[in-house]
């Protein structure tokens, strides 16, 4: 939802340049009904963007795009970011396990340019899980 709110207002802003342009470039009757036209084509691409943003939710019905091993592992892997206590030889194994269980892992890690600077490691959705 939050990449959704950041797109939509640089969406509204560029159409809203583009409808200044055409109204100001077109004579007053053909401004009316572009105007129109682009008010509703605004509306539609509004309404889009919510309902991306109510289809992109998290929900259960997510867990049927992984098998029940890679569930497992996100499983772990969220217990794992939660409780902050994996280990290096645990971190290691989780991502041999996810990548077993054909989910992307990567790690351990650190991203020094980034605001996560602990080491951690990615599995499949689950980021940054750090590392003790």
């Amino acid at each position: 939802m939050a990449a959704v709110a950041a797109i939509e207002p640089t969406i509204l802003g560029e159409i809203a340049v583009g409808v200044a342009v055409v109204v100001a470039l077109t004579n007053e009757d053909v401004r009316e009904k572009t105007q129109e036209d682009v008010t509703n084509a605004v509306n539609k691409i509004v309404e889009g963007i919510k309902n991306l943003a109510e289809t992109d939710k998290p929900t259960d019905s997510n867990k049927d795009k992984f098998t029940p091993e890679q569930q497992e592992v996100i499983k772990k892997a969220k217990q794992a970011k939660k409780l902050k206590n994996l280990t290096k030889e645990e971190a290691e194994d989780l991502v041999e396990e996810a990548k077993e269980a054909g989910l992307p892992a990567r790690g351990p890690g650190v991203h020094p340019n980034c605001n996560f600077k602990e080491t951690h490691i990615h599995i499949g959705p689950v980021n940054h899980i750090p590392i003790e």
